[in-house]
């Protein structure tokens, strides 16, 4: 796919997630690698220190003549940006152009692929994953969709990698670009229904994906998933409540941290393994990357060492502080499953303390989709503020806005302001609560004033 002529790399959507990890890709394999992106955030800022050269500008004038070069560089996009003036110059002039679904394809099927794959879930279980190769020293480089507290990275990498660990999105059936040899699904509940329009397309796309995983490969399923979707040579499945082949037995929160047993196939074999983080639905995710790190040949203790140390992913169950008054957390739930996911661990957490929920609704499509649930998920919470639609790569839908699930919740307190007015309710409101941020859009940014102003209020 890439020439040896080529020696320079540009993104089309730079500051994504997913477009960042293979940025740094590129960088450590010592190409020029420059971008667009539409807003600066800290992920773009964190690759220009690195050397890359980043623009707010999408327009070709930006484009000195060395990366006018076709026979030089190399064009990565994501369909996340549906229109772009720089896109359109590099189509035009023939450039190389490809999706990064495609890129990652490309680096993960040269190597021992190991791929996360699931609706909630596959950003912390293959970030886990990750930390158990990395802390382990085995020869790997880990794409991981969200940035790992460990390395304040998106992406690691040990020299001469074996295994290539990618977190298998399954947004525009990217993930059926993988051909892993290992795989985990952590859930299959329907979502991105504007592309893939009904559940059943969408269950297709993941009976798919394993249809790519190697034959005689292992692929890992939590026990929440319908297993007769799945055909598969060998199919194990892993959970913390019910029947599974490999389940998480006698969790226990001990602190920021969980203490638990885990029984492979009947007989308890590991006693007391201590995960490093909060959240009882991460006892699931490392119960996962443990099972397929072990299956990948790394040692108990190992294992049990990079559990301990790991210190989760920034927005997953991201706890800022607790004085045991207030307490104030992030999490980037953006569907409803997730949503009362997250509402069970705050639970399991922080008992019975009340809840207060600050939600952003995250596309319109998806909003439209799923109001109900939405509505459903966030009355479970004592009190609710909803925010404005974040609309991402959308266009507004007539008659979709944040009403549309404020008006379904049930609850006597719930609250629909913008993010001004949610400050100055956060200013006036000193009562003792558990603050909760939810969303996948542009709420982070408020997150160090919200935390600010709701840990200095005086009971």
């Amino acid at each position: 796919m890439i020439s040896k002529e080529i020696n320079k790399m540009f993104f089309v959507g730079i500051g994504g997630i997913g477009m960042s990890a293979i940025a740094r890709y590129f960088i450590h394999l010592g190409y020029s690698v420059a971008g667009y992106d539409r807003v600066e955030s800290a992920v773009s800022q964190s690759l220009q220190k690195l050397g890359a050269i980043i623009s707010l500008n999408d327009t070709p004038e930006i484009l000195d003549d060395e990366w006018k070069d076709k026979t030089r560089v190399f064009v990565i996009y994501t369909p996340a940006i549906k229109k772009s003036e720089l896109l359109q110059f590099f189509s035009t002039n023939k450039f190389s152009i490809h999706k990064r679904a495609e890129v990652l394809g490309e680096i993960f099927n040269q190597y021992k692929g190991l791929a996360v794959a699931g609706t909630h879930g596959k950003t912390t279980t293959s970030a886990i994953l990750a930390h158990i190769f990395k802390s382990s020293k085995q020869a790997s480089a880990s794409f991981i969709g969200g940035i790992m507290k460990n390395y304040d990275s998106n992406f690691v990498i040990e020299a001469d990698p074996e295994y290539v660990i990618a977190e298998a999105d399954e947004f525009d059936y990217s993930f059926l670009k993988l051909k892993p040899q290992k795989a985990i699904i952590t859930s299959i509940d329907p979502d991105h229904l504007d592309i893939y329009q009904n559940k059943e397309i969408f269950e297709q796309a993941f009976i798919d994906f394993v249809k790519n995983v190697d034959s005689d490969g292992l692929v890992l399923l939590s026990n929440t998933i319908d297993i007769k979707l799945i055909k598969h040579i060998n199919i194990k499945t892993y959970g913390i409540e019910g029947n599974a082949d490999i389940i998480a037995l006698n969790i226990k929160p001990s602190g920021d941290t969980y203490v638990f047993d885990i029984q492979f196939f009947g007989d308890v074999v590991w006693l007391d393994v201590t995960l490093g983080i909060s959240g009882l639905i991460n006892v699931s995710n490392a119960l996962a990357a443990t099972i397929l790190a072990y299956e990948s040949g790394i040692s108990e203790e190992s294992i049990r060492e990079a559990l301990a140390s790991f210190k989760g992913i920034k927005r997953r169950f991201d706890i800022w502080f607790d004085d045991k008054q207030r307490a104030f957390v992030d999490d980037y739930a953006h569907h409803p499953e997730e949503i009362k996911t997250l509402y069970k661990g705050l639970r399991h957490k922080f008992g019975g303390r009340k809840l207060v929920a600050i939600f952003q609704p995250h596309l319109y499509s998806r909003t439209k989709d799923f109001a109900v649930n939405f509505a459903s998920a966030l009355s479970l919470f004592d009190e609710q503020i909803v925010l404005p639609i974040y609309p991402a790569r959308e266009l507004p839908i007539k008659g979709v806005t944040s009403n549309i699930i404020f008006d379904k919740i049930k609850s006597e307190k719930k609250y629909l302001f913008t993010k001004l007015e949610t400050t100055e309710f956060l200013k006036r409101n000193s009562v003792s609560a558990v603050y909760i941020t939810i969303g996948a859009g542009d709420i982070d940014r408020e997150l160090e004033q919200w935390s600010e102003i709701i840990k200095s209020q005086i009971l």
